[in-house]
């Protein structure tokens, strides 16, 4: 119900939209600095932790 809601939004305001937009203001990509979120940093510190001792692990039994 609500995508209906706002798909019906969208095409009321293409609808209402009278200039025409230039091609220099279309653009394929968006120029956004790639950045982490503290949540990437933390699951990536546990991921990294984690293969550590599992391979610290693994060379003790081969040991």
């Amino acid at each position: 119900m609500t995508f209906l809601g706002i798909a019906g939004f969208a095409v009321y305001s293409m609808a209402q939209q009278e200039e025409e937009v230039a091609v220099e203001d279309t653009d394929s990509y968006l120029g956004v600095l790639p950045t982490t979120s503290t949540v990437a940093v933390e699951a990536a510190s546990e991921w990294a932790i984690d293969n550590a001792e599992h391979q610290a692990e693994e060379e003790v039994r081969q040991s």
